[in-house]
């Protein structure tokens, strides 16, 4: 058979040998073994990549080469340039003001990194990963998305070894798990510094060969761990310095914050302070996190983590805003009349009917969510709620569905803008039949100031 086929292996063991010795696509993988001072013995595993493989492999990707983009530009409407469009991040300012840093014939590339701790299993002692994937805003978004593309590439899996407690108290063993976190983080983007400060040598899928900047262009992830990554305390903005008590105020003249300001009151706290229990107290009444001394993203060239920070769709809107948005609803109409409104919806193309309504709903998944959004504001016509809550209502919809344009300019930007404004002038009604005490719910706060 070997013959007649023409095969280079004559068995399975042959045959994964031949596998094997492929060349891995973005480098090998590495292990890496993370302690604590006060305990040796206790090994945290952290499997990755080397960064630059990772990205040389995306950068010389032949399927990928004729879509690559290497340098910053502007896209208008119409030839009379009155009109700026944003889509891909090289249409946006961030690339420009970043390329005037850059030598003469430099080209950048902005990664875009994604994190997301999953539960794998619920049995068999809860198992959990925490995998970290990159990808580069020199693809267009169109292939970032598309899994056939293989625009994205896995280089970490971060530890999520349980724990021992021993005599550790609960504060100090969060403390012990977002270090840990940023040890992890902080071993794999080590190479950035070098690289994105002086440049390194990469050749694309057509032999061309550039000198390129690597820099943490963007960080995708959910609230807690936006606040985990920036080191913002939790429960605040982890891209302003507004107080946890005015997250519902407008937000006129916010001072942002920025990675040099963080890392001084870190600095601040370290040198008036003697212990690690005055060091965390110091650092919370700033709103920055007392559990972490030293960043990941410290010294990473051209990187402002609090701007880099995204939310993403579905954790920040739909399983965030919306969740608040319809669990309001729910109390001023009661939940059983909002269920028999949305059974007596039609049956619609492109809406899901509810036949039992959403209240006995768990575990409501974002495809659900969005659902429920979408047939939200019809059930409130003729309702209890004043045209005062519907307003606001409809304002907050209205701000979700123009976030997900795939296309930009300055008018849409300005529509959601006045979807704010129309939500701050109206909310309002929430407080006044008692459903809110207050608006000072951070997913809400930084999706508006996004």
């Amino acid at each position: 058979v070997k013959e007649k086929l023409g095969l280079s292996y004559g068995s399975t063991k042959q045959l994964h040998d031949v596998v094997d010795s492929v060349p891995r696509r973005a480098g090998s993988w590495k292990t890496k073994h993370l302690t604590f001072a006060d305990r040796p013995n206790e090994k945290f595993t952290l499997r990755h990549r080397h960064i630059l493989d990772a990205i040389r492999s995306l950068w010389g990707d032949p399927e990928l080469t004729k879509y690559l983009v290497f340098q910053p530009g502007e896209l208008h409407a119409d030839k009379t340039c009155s009109r700026r469009l944003y889509n891909e991040m090289w249409t946006g300012k961030w690339w420009s003001f970043i390329q005037t840093k850059l030598p003469a014939g430099h080209t950048l590339a902005p990664l875009i990194f994604s994190t997301d701790k999953t539960q794998l299993t619920q049995f068999s002692g809860s198992r959990q990963a925490y995998p970290v994937y990159l990808t580069l805003g020199n693809i267009p978004n169109r292939l970032r998305r598309k899994p056939s593309a293989m625009a994205s590439i896995l280089v970490a899996y971060l530890p999520v070894d349980k724990m021992s407690k021993g005599r550790i108290s609960k504060r100090d063993m969060g403390s012990r798990y977002q270090r840990l976190f940023h040890a992890a983080m902080a071993h794999i983007m080590e190479p950035l510094k070098e690289a994105g400060q002086n440049g390194v040598e990469m050749t694309s899928g057509d032999g061309a060969v550039r000198m390129v900047h690597p820099v943490l262009a963007s960080y995708v992830a959910d609230y807690p761990e936006q606040c985990l990554v920036t080191c913002a305390k939790y429960g605040t903005c982890p891209k302003c310095r507004v107080r946890v008590d005015k997250l519902g105020d407008p937000l006129d003249g916010v001072a942002m914050r920025t990675p040099d300001w963080t890392l001084d009151i870190m600095s601040c706290a370290r040198a008036g302070t003697s212990s690690k229990t005055a060091y965390f107290d110091a650092c919370m009444a700033q709103d920055v996190s007392g559990h972490v001394p030293k960043p990941f993203w410290a010294g990473l060239p051209h990187t402002n983590i609090h701007l880099s920070t995204t939310p993403d769709v579905l954790h920040q809107l739909y399983q965030g805003v919306l969740k608040h948005l319809i669990s309001w609803c729910q109390s001023v109409l009661t939940e059983a009349e909002l269920d028999r409104r949305i059974r007596c919806l039609p049956r619609a193309l492109g809406l899901r009917h509810f036949k039992n309504g959403i209240s006995a709903l768990s575990q409501v998944s974002g495809t659900e969510r969005k659902n429920m959004g979408k047939i939200l504001l019809a059930c409130l016509v003729g309702s209890p709620m004043t045209e005062s809550g519907i307003t606001a209502c409809r304002a907050i919809l209205d701000f979700i569905y123009l976030a997900q344009y795939s296309t930009h300019d300055d008018e849409t930007l300005k529509y959601m803008d006045d979807a704010l404004n129309t939500w701050d002038a109206n909310k309002g009604y929430f407080l006044r039949v008692g459903v809110r005490d207050h608006f000072n719910i951070p997913k809400l706060h930084s999706s508006a100031i996004t």
